[in-house]
């Protein structure tokens, strides 16, 4: 997987991979501290479900912002 990441990253290869990393490194240390919390599974689901459309919002607010008009493509 880190390698097929690598190839999609090919020209900003060093920033992707250190973006992995920090997301990787993210998630091992806020796993156990959610075990803690002492939140019921559905709790922790439809906070995980938030989660997943806030980063869809996200990534098509992007999409929008930073596409080219049609009347500005070159043909």
């Amino acid at each position: 997987m880190i390698t097929l990441f690598g190839e999609t990253a090919a020209p900003n290869r060093a920033g992707g991979m250190a973006l992995n990393g920090f997301v990787l490194f993210l998630g091992a240390s806020v796993g156990p501290l959610t075990a803690y919390l002492g939140l019921d599974f559905p709790i922790l689901l439809v906070s995980l479900a938030a989660l997943m459309v806030l980063a869809v919002a996200s990534l098509t607010g992007f999409a929008r912002l930073t596409r080219t008009p049609a009347s500005e493509v070159p043909v």
